[in-house]
């Protein structure tokens, strides 16, 4: 009876652990999704050079880089100063932001776009709209350096 006992327990010990497991997940599981998702995306395609640019932006401020030409990928870094202080408060007034600028140079037009994804509920304005293109292309251009 001992034996059978023990069993039952061993199965009841069982029950409660895999119960605890549902109910307080390990810390192995993936991250959240919101850590490592762009929250704003800057790219940047062709022009006479040939552009091929991209910049990712995550919550916390780090920054990604790429583009087609050598080097490629860029050095990580992360927002800092006034460049961060900005980049916040963009995303604390706006909601999801979309910006498409294209040359009419025919063949060798260049298309920038911008897309942010704030938590606030405004859009930009157009004079906005073109700041944050601008920033955007200038924190690229640190970026790479």
């Amino acid at each position: 009876m001992a034996g059978r006992f023990s069993r039952g327990a061993r199965l009841i010990g069982a029950c409660f652990v895999m119960i605890g497991c549902m109910a307080n997940p390990s810390s192995t599981q993936t991250p959240d999704s919101s850590s490592t998702t762009a929250v704003l995306v800057w790219t940047r395609d062709g022009g006479f050079a040939g552009f091929c640019d991209e910049m990712k932006i995550l919550a916390s401020g780090a920054i990604t880089t790429s583009s087609c030409r050598p080097p490629g990928a860029g050095p990580a870094r992360t927002l800092a100063g006034d460049d961060s202080m900005q980049f916040n408060r963009w995303r604390g007034s706006f909601g999801a932001v979309s910006i498409d600028s294209k040359d009419s140079s025919g063949a060798d037009g260049m298309t920038i776009t911008l897309t942010l994804q704030g938590t606030g509920r405004g859009q930009p304005t157009q004079s906005e709209r073109q700041a944050m293109l601008n920033w955007a292309q200038r924190i690229y251009a640190q970026s790479r350096s």
